[in-house]
């Protein structure tokens, strides 16, 4: 039989085995593991007990589990023992013991850029701020920087336990670009059309900025027609596949200053006296690039809801 007591103090038995359930051999050498499993060794660091026995007799106590690969007890290594010690065939056992240590190799890697304040990704892990030093997993290792407005700074080094290395990175500002593109291309206009509830809009830009217009359909007797909207919209991109959209602007609704009435005879036409009336105009909403355009949708202050479509040239 041969048990393991881990780092974290858990007792597994190794052998016997759902995979070599038969705990009896012959004179030779037993060597494990067998055909179907592998061990590996894995954290928490620390000592690790592992423990063999050898009976003239089973013992019942290290019997395999039919369900699990490979028997756990729910006891602590010294209440295990205790146990072990009362069922074992008394002067028809020997025992033998190895211990270990479970060690992962590391190494420091102390990173500074200019500016400071960059992110830190080890392997595409966040790790920090800069300057910082950062313990590492010795081999090998690919460090990430990245800052709002700098390209992003990667490299790769490769480590030995217990060594320190220092990665001193001048971040370099990223260049502006629109935020749409058609198969990799910077794009330097487009074009685009939304719907409300109640009303139609369209927009015409280039690079990040946008004029709008818009007309909305109001159910109101005192207005002389469809209320006007002009705007400006800001496309500020947050990902190479997302955005937010940010604007503002003013509708104009023409309203009777009196409401018109049926006049007789029909040759007698008055024209109703009518002002202006400026309200102003706020929008904000999120959009989806695509390889040739974008989708969009928000919420406008004087329409509501929109959603919209755009074509980049």
């Amino acid at each position: 039989y041969l048990y393991d007591i881990g780092t974290d103090g858990t007792v597994t038995l190794l052998f016997p085995n759902r995979f070599q359930p038969d705990p009896r051999f012959g004179p030779g050498t037993l060597s494990l593991p067998g055909k179907g499993y592998k061990f590996v060794v894995a954290g928490p660091e620390g000592d690790e007990t592992l423990v063999a026995v050898a009976a003239t007799a089973p013992v019942p106590l290290l019997a395999p589990d039919k369900k699990a690969p490979f028997r756990a007890f729910k006891l602590t290594p010294v209440e295990f023992a205790k146990k072990l010690a009362a069922v074992l065939p008394h002067g028809g056992y020997s025992t033998a013991w190895v211990q270990v240590r479970v060690y992962q190799p590391r190494a420091v890697v102390v990173v500074n850029s200019t500016p400071e304040g960059a992110k830190i990704y080890v392997n595409g892990r966040y790790a920090g701020i800069t300057p910082k030093a950062i313990v590492i997993p010795a081999g090998e290792s690919t460090i990430t920087l990245e800052k709002s407005g700098f390209a992003p700074y990667s490299r790769t080094v490769t480590l030995a336990d217990r060594t320190a290395a220092e990665i001193a990175a001048r971040l370099q500002a990223a260049p502006l670009a629109p935020p749409f593109s058609g198969v990799g291309v910077p794009i330097s206009g487009f074009v685009g059309v939304d719907l409300g509830t109640n009303s139609i809009g369209g927009e015409f830009g280039f690079g990040r900025i946008g004029i709008t217009g818009g007309l909305r359909f109001i159910n109101d007797p005192w207005l002389a027609g469809p209320e006007v909207l002009f705007g400006i919209r800001v496309h500020v991109p947050a990902t190479p596949t997302f955005g937010v959209i940010i604007g503002g602007g003013i509708a104009v609704q023409e309203r009777y200053v009196v409401l018109p009435t049926a006049v007789a005879p029909a040759k007698i036409v008055i024209k109703p006296e009518t002002n202006a009336v400026i309200l102003p105009d706020v929008v904000i909403g999120i959009e989806l690039h695509l390889d040739y355009g974008f989708l969009f949708a928000g919420y406008d202050l004087q329409r509501g809801p929109i959603g919209g479509v755009g074509l980049s040239f």
